[in-house]
This record gives structure tokens, sequence and C-alpha cells, in this order.
């Protein structure tokens, strides 16, 4: 496998995970706009999907939806991050206030 299959795998994988927790919907319009994005990309017009769309957002190449995905989805993994942390901080400061009012 080359550098670049491999790169591209790791984007699949991450946003696989980013469409995982933010649900089917926005997971689905996505597949409708890539749809349309490869049609065009192949020279193939789609009015179908234009219809459900209105005016779909258009991709100059492959290589840019696949990098918006993967920031999309870096995004989510960070704000995911900082929900557990902060989640922890909140566990522990209880913790450190039920230990206090035991005293």
């Amino acid at each position: 496998m080359s550098k670049i299959e491999s790169d591209y795998n790791e984007i699949v994988v991450q946003a696989s995970e980013y469409f995982a927790s933010t649900g089917i919907e926005e997971f689905g319009n996505l597949l409708l706009t890539l749809q349309y994005n490869i049609g065009d990309w192949e020279g193939q017009t789609e009015s179908r999907i234009r219809t459900i769309l209105g005016a779909p957002k258009s991709y100059e190449s492959p290589k840019i939806a696949l990098l918006e995905i993967l920031e999309k989805s870096n995004k989510l993994l960070f704000i995911e991050e900082i929900l557990r942390t902060e989640n922890r901080f909140l566990k522990e400061i209880k913790s450190m206030k039920e230990a206090k009012d035991k005293k």
C-alpha cells in the first residue's frame, strides 16, 4: 500500500468515526453531495440529486473533498476530548467536595 493510499485510508477511518458519532442524516447528505461531485468530476450530471440538494457544494477534486471530511472529523474529535476532560474535572471536583464534607 502506497503512502497516498495509506493517507486516504486514514481519512476514511477518521471520517467514519466522525459520522458514526454525529448521526445518519448528516452522513446521508454528505453521501449525496459526494455522489453529485463524483458525477461532476466524471463529466456526468445528475439532475435528481440537484433537485434533492438544491445547489450542492462543489469540490474541486476528490482529495479536497476527503480533506474537508478529515477536517470535520478532527474538529469533532477535539471537541469530544474537551468534553471528556471537562467531565473528568467536574467528577474530580465533586469527589473532592464530598471528601471535604465528610471531614
